[in-house]
């Protein structure tokens, strides 16, 4: 979605705090940076087809996520999400998400 000539990523309407947390722990894939290795920079998962990703800005303790595009996604990220959707066997909804998100 854009605002303001600007991608932005928002969470459906609805989407429960709970369904959140579960992305947040199940099945999550990490992203590390060198510079905090103790702490995941990003998360990522795939909930009906759409990427999703979580930072923090406290060290971990809270995470906020929401939807991205397909060129926010690190190769190495979207091939594990590739696997991760087959395994929830929502791979045919996240190439149909993908080729419609630049």
């Amino acid at each position: 979605m854009h605002e303001d000539g600007k991608e932005v990523g928002k969470c459906p309407k609805g989407f429960s705090l709970e369904a959140a947390q579960k992305l947040l722990v199940e099945g999550a894939i990490e992203e590390r940076k060198s510079r905090q290795p103790d702490v995941p920079f990003r998360l990522w998962n795939v909930h009906n087809g759409v990427v999703y990703q979580a930072r923090t800005s406290d060290s971990g303790r809270t995470w906020h996520g929401w939807p991205v595009g397909a060129s926010h996604i690190p190769c190495k990220i979207r091939r594990q999400l590739e696997d991760r959707a087959i395994d929830l066997e929502e791979a045919h909804l996240l190439k149909k998400w993908l080729s419609k998100r630049f």
